[in-house]
């Protein structure tokens, strides 16, 4: 897969409008309903805030999705890189993603990628000063998960 001259990637299926899947994940940045882009239920709440949905082209690596946030659902990571794979190529618009996240139905999102080159970074827990060793989660404040996706 080599780069275009717009900054996008070109692969056997065309070209990736690489601009496109950035304005679609900055649409998904915040404290939103996530419950299109969770691949099964069961969670008391689909609510997550996404801090940062990074798109970019890497030279000689092809594309990167990078997610951080509060937390994620089941297949979440995976089902916001289809979605925003089908823009890039352009099989749906980047303001569609409102529509996806407004429908709160999973058969709305893009397909769930492939977990090849899915990469946990890193996982954050904020712990309030003098807290002790193996408090719980609820007791030590949110985390923060930064889950890098490539395609």
């Amino acid at each position: 897969v080599g780069e275009d001259r717009a900054g996008g990637g070109e692969g056997g299926c065309g070209t990736v409008d690489v601009e496109a899947m950035r304005r679609a994940g900055a649409l998904l940045e915040g404290r939103r309903d996530f419950a299109s882009f969770q691949s099964k239920g069961g969670r008391s709440t689909t609510v997550r805030t996404l801090h940062r949905c990074d798109v970019r082209w890497c030279e000689g690596e092809g594309l990167a999705i990078t997610l951080e946030g509060d937390g994620f659902l089941y297949n979440m990571a995976r089902i916001v890189a289809g979605t925003l794979l089908q823009v890039g190529v352009g099989c749906r618009s980047a303001s569609s993603v409102e529509q996806v996240l407004a429908a709160a139905d999973r058969v709305a999102a893009g397909p769930t990628a492939p977990a090849a080159g899915l990469c946990l970074e890193h996982v954050e827990y904020e712990r309030p000063w003098g807290g002790e060793r193996g408090a719980s989660r609820e007791a030590a404040g949110q985390d923060d998960v930064v889950v890098d996706e490539a395609s």
